[in-house]
This record gives structure tokens, C-alpha cells and sequence, in this order.
């Protein structure tokens, strides 16, 4: 299911977009979680690692405005948070070398861990379609650009993109650099999407639409009301299956098959009437039993009127219960 969210300025004038720019973490690939438990793991040896992360900016969805947030950037400060509270290793008086230590640990760890991550549902699907007809897709994501081009290739996802883009280019940087590749006239014809807020504030900024992702708190989603972001969307998805129409409509290009609507299913054929089969107690009186009540000796036991024969008698009539012993 997916929830239309109309943003302001998307109007009947809007170009066609031409191009896609995807987010990477919770929007391709299920992977915040697994980042973050990995993240925990690097600093809880350190007596107050745990404690000293939570202090340190570690979600750049939802970092404050200004705040460039990476690998790099946590690591290093969690290191001088350790070492300003004397919970560093003694050879380790230099925040950044320290941070660079644990970053580089983080990464070869994670790295490991996401080729068996879960894509987020409807990615391989989308992606696979897109390219069939001919959309240029593109990476935009925070992940430093060595660590995601490794990971793209891993996964075996590098032929659906045009170009894989990370970090140090901030999410607005790297849609110009898509724009500026594609030869883009205005900015509405690239479409952005993604699960942060980080990601809806950049196609603000950039001026392009939005097609919000908000998972399932079960796969990793923050449970906010509408996804928690805070600047006009132009759909707000729960998955990438979910997202198939909406970006499909917007791009002009037939839906997928899975996606098309279902043609409506044809009126059932009515039940042939099955008649009551007679036995040496009871003979048919004219009525019949339904298809699924002729099911003997599964279903309940019926009761019937029937005509009991009795020898050089008039025939009476009583009411007998018919039962999988007597008529079958």
C-alpha cells in the first residue's frame, strides 16, 4: 500500500522526468539496522563506547540541518569522546587516527555482513524494469564513494546504474552531477528517492520530486507518521513494490505486469445440483443437495425429508437424519 502525498509546485506543467536518483541504505538494500548493530559492536569493548555514541550524530536521515554525518565523522568522534573521558587505549591520543581505526574495522566487518542483507521489497523488480525501458538510474548516498562502489559490484547491481555516487558529495551535490550527466533542462526531470528526511529536504533544495520510502518498523522503518518527513512529497511508499506504480506514472512508462491492475475475475460457475443417492432405507423425494454439502462423510450430517417404503402400506412420511452410514 502507498499513500499519495501531493507536494506543493508539482503541477499538470511539470516536465516528464527523464532520470531516477536513489538513496542506498533502507531504500535498495535493508541495511540500517545491520549498520547500526555493527557500529555498537566496533565501540562497546571501550568502556563507555555505547554511552559516548549516542552523543555523536550516527543517523544522517535525521541529523540536524548543517550536520554532515559519515562513518568518518562518527568514528572520530566517538574516539575523542573516549579519550576526553580517559577510556582510550593509552597510545591513542589522536582522535582521528583513533577514529580511523574503528572506522576501518566498521567497514570491513559490514562490508561482510550486507552481501547477505535483504533488498527492500520491489528493488531488484523496479530496477530490472527501468532499465528495460530505458530510465538512466543513479546512487546518491552517504556512504563514502570507495565502501558503496564495492558493495554495488558485490551485489551485482552495477549494471543497473549509470553512475554510483557517495559521499563526499552531499546528496543536492550529487543530483546537479546527475542532472549535469543526463544534459537535464530543469530540475523536475529527475526524481529522487529515498527513506530520510535528509533525502526529501535535497529534492527540496535541488527542486525535484520526491518519492518517499517509509518501511515497516518490522524491516527497519522509523514508524513516523508519514515517514517523518518534513517537506512536500510526491508519493509516500512502504517499499519499492508499493512504489512501482507512482514512479512508473510519473516517468510515463508502462507499469510492469505485477503492477498493471488485475482484469476482473469472472463470475464462478454455478454448481452443478448433485442428487441424493438412494439406499435400501430412503429413495430420492425430489430434492437436492449443493455441491458442498454432497461432500459426505466430511460434512455435518443432514437432515431431509424422505419417504420411508413400507410393504403394502401407503407410504408415510417422517423425517430421518441422513448420515454418511445411511445414504453413501
Amino acid at each position: 500500500m502507498f499513500i499519495h502525498v501531493f507536494s506543493r509546485g508539482l503541477d499538470a506543467h511539470m516536465p516528464t522526468p527523464r532520470a531516477v536518483s536513489f538513496d542506498f541504505d533502507n531504500t535498495l538494500l535493508l541495511s540500517e539496522h545491520t549498520k547500526f548493530q555493527t557500529m555498537r559492536e566496533v565501540v562497546a569493548p571501550y568502556e563507555g563506547g555505547l554511552a559516548v555514541l549516542e552523543t555523536v550524530p550516527h543517523d544522517s536521515r535525521t541529523a540536524p540541518a548543517g550536520v554532515k554525518v559519515t562513518r568518518y565523522s562518527i568514528f572520530e568522534g566517538v574516539a575523542r569522546g573516549l579519550i576526553e573521558r580517559g577510556s582510550a587505549p593509552p597510545e591513542e591520543t589522536d582522535a582521528v587516527t583513533f577514529g580511523a581505526k574503528m572506522c576501518d574495522t566498521f567497514s570491513t566487518v559490514l562490508q561482510g555482513r550486507l552481501l547477505t542483507a535483504q533488498e527492500v521489497p520491489g528493488a531488484t523488480a523496479l530496477l530490472a524494469h527501468l532499465t528495460a525501458h530505458g530510465v538512466p538510474c543513479y546512487v546518491n548516498t552517504a556512504t563514502p564513494q570507495e565502501p558503496i562502489d564495492e558493495l554495488i559490484d558485490a551485489l551485482g547491481w552495477r549494471p543497473r546504474f549509470r553512475k554510483v555516487l557517495g559521499a563526499p558529495g552531499t546528496k543536492v551535490e550529487n543530483l546537479m552531477a546527475v542532472s549535469t550527466a543526463e544534459g537535464l533542462v530543469a530540475p523536475a526531470e529527475l526524481v529522487h528517492v529515498g527513506d530520510g528526511d535528509n533525502d526529501c529536504k535535497a529534492a527540496r533544495d535541488f527542486g525535484c520530486p520526491f518519492i518517499g520510502i517509509a518501511l515497516d518498523v518490522a524491516l527497519g522503518g522509523s514508524g513516523a507518521p508519514g515517514g517523518g518527513f518534513s517537506a512536500p512529497c510526491h508519493v509516500v511508499a512502504s517499499d519499492l513494490s508499493a512504489a512501482t506504480a507512482p514512479l512508473c506514472t510519473l516517468l510515463g512508462i508502462p507499469l510492469p505486469a505485477a503492477a498493471a491492475p488485475a482484469p476482473a475475475a469472472a463470475a464462478p460457475a454455478p454448481a452443478t445440483p448433485v442428487a441424493l443417492r438412494s439406499c435400501a432405507r430412503c429413495v430420492d423425494c425430489g430434492f437436492v443437495l449443493s455441491e458442498s454439502s454432497a461432500q459426505w462423510p466430511t460434512c455435518k450430517p443432514l437432515a431431509r425429508e424422505v419417504r420411508q417404503w413400507r410393504p403394502r402400506r401407503r407410504p408415510s412420511t417422517r423425517r430421518v437424519l441422513l448420515s454418511a452410514t445411511e445414504c453413501y
